[in-house]
């Protein structure tokens, strides 16, 4: 089973507009809701699971985090 997570905004790397996510049997057991808004870190194969998204309701600082991954991006780390 898979979803597809519309991109909002990419820090790095090429990424498409829609994402495919590959659901599959694994140790973190996570899930996603409909509506949600999460960071995606995406593996070296390109591949996207559910082990690699975090529901943006989790992030205590969520502004910072983004201002700090935006300015990496700019410096092309």
């Amino acid at each position: 089973m898979s979803a597809t997570l519309k991109v909002a905004e990419k820090y790095r790397g090429e990424v498409f507009d829609l994402e495919e996510v590959v659901q599959r049997n694994s140790s973190c057991s996570l899930y996603f809701t409909l509506n949600e808004e999460y960071l995606v870190f995406e593996g070296k194969n390109g591949e996207v699971n559910q082990c690699s998204m975090r529901n943006t309701r989790h992030f205590r600082d969520l502004e910072n985090q983004l201002k700090a991954l935006r300015a990496i991006a700019k410096l092309g780390i």
